[in-house]
């Protein structure tokens, strides 16, 4: 199998995912922003606004750019991590591709921001009124959570922010009590799990579940394009996964034919559709694999990436369908909710100020950039986040309201 192949697939998914998240439920107006391209084509992301400048107001109350920053936070991280990836990878950047006509990701990301800032200020209105509150327990992890955050970011980065524990710990006792409201509205909804779960056709996410042991007879380049061994050393290849078989034809176990540090045979699972349209793993690897019962191995299967020897862990594994189910019943959710969100918003008065909001551009408003020039200097060929991952994020990975994504509306509507 070739591994980079496999790792620009996963890496394409993970762009995939990050990009339908950004879409669903987005407001269909144009993003309206400063002019942000410089003399170099490039998008100027330097900052405009003032911290004390309102950005947003609901119901009379004020938040200003310092608050906002949190809500832009919270996607600035994940997106500049994808950007960073891209480069690296990829030598192109992933903030300005297009995910629809007209629309990147960075302008997409930025109407997310005020979208999901308007769904937590409402919702969480809406908890207080009806009492809901923390624990000591889940106060005292958010102050955890919250300096672990802290600790993690760069002076630089916490100087552009302006983000103090004491901050980032109210932020998140906010969000955590809307999510505990979102997700108890949630549960109130008669959602038919069970007929969703049946609508599903199961037939059509069979998978294969599988080891391999695989000894190259080529180099694969970063197209998937192989180019062939010399005939010696295919000839050493052959001879070298013939020993292998002998060790694990009859215990079954891949593991008895490795050899620690012999970097010329790769070890690893894979799991696969047989419709798989992604190239996931080689056709000949796929049918004869699809061939096997649960425990058996294939013999020496021979195909231009090298040779194989296969074993069936589950020949009708279900990660695939479960995950289908999943979504589908989270898409149900997610389409209930903004129905009652509709309602919910309509006893707010919601006014998105629009002078400042159009000064934002998204890229560097809670992220230093990683540079060219930095990597140079510091011989940083790693994909890095300025001391900040993806699991570094004010927001939790919980379901929380800002995975469903709220609709704004210009301030002429909500008045």
């Amino acid at each position: 199998m070739n591994k980079f192949r496999k790792l620009k697939f996963l890496v394409l998914m993970v762009v995939l995912v990050c990009s339908m998240a950004l879409v669903a439920g987005c407001s269909k107006k144009d993003s309206k922003e400063e002019s942000s391209k410089t003399e170099d084509g490039t998008v100027d992301t330097s900052v405009k606004y003032k911290k004390d400048d309102v950005a947003l107001t609901v119901d009379g109350e004020k938040l200003t750019m310092e608050e906002m920053l949190y809500y832009i936070y919270s996607y600035e991280s994940q997106i500049d991590y994808m950007d960073q990836m891209y480069q690296y990878y990829f030598n192109t950047g992933y903030w300005d591709m297009e995910i629809e006509e007209g629309k990147t990701i960075r302008q997409d990301a930025k109407e997310q921001a005020m979208d999901t800032a308007i769904r937590y200020e409402v919702l969480y209105k809406e908890a207080i009124k009806k009492d809901y509150s923390l624990t000591d327990e889940e106060i005292a992890k958010i102050k955890e959570n919250s300096a672990a955050v802290i600790e993690q970011m760069s002076e630089e980065q916490l100087a552009l922010t302006g983000f103090t524990e004491e901050a980032v710990t109210a932020i998140q006792q906010k969000w955590a009590v809307t999510d505990k409201y979102y997700q108890d509205l949630i549960d109130s909804f008669d959602i038919d799990d069970k007929a969703i779960k049946e609508g599903i056709d199961k037939k059509q996410y069979k998978e294969y579940s599988t080891e391999y042991i695989l000894v190259p007879t080529g180099t694969t380049d970063e197209e998937g394009n192989v180019t062939p061994f010399s005939d010696d050393e295919k000839k050493a290849a052959k001879e070298k996964i013939e020993a292998i078989y002998d060790k694990v034809k009859e215990s079954k176990n891949l593991q008895d034919g490795i050899t620690d540090g012999d970097s010329d045979v790769n070890y690893t699972d894979l799991s696969f559709l047989p419709n798989d349209e992604n190239e996931t793993a080689n056709k000949t690897f796929m049918k004869e694999a699809m061939k096997l019962e649960n425990g058996e191995i294939s013999g020496i299967v021979e195909t231009e990436e090298g040779y194989y020897i296969i074993k069936m862990v589950d020949n009708n594994a279900t990660t695939s369908y479960d995950e289908a189910v999943d979504t589908a019943i989270q898409e149900a959710e997610a389409a209930r909710f903004d129905q009652e969100f509709e309602k919910i918003k309509e006893n707010y008065k919601i006014e998105i100020n629009n002078e400042v909001w159009d000064k934002v551009v998204m890229g560097s408003n809670t992220i230093v950039p990683v540079t060219a020039e930095d990597k140079a200097t510091t011989g940083d060929t790693t994909v890095t986040d300025d001391k900040t991952t993806t699991e570094d994020k004010t927001t939790t990975d919980d379901s929380s309201a800002s995975d469903e994504k709220a609709t704004t509306e210009d301030s002429s509507n909500n008045n």
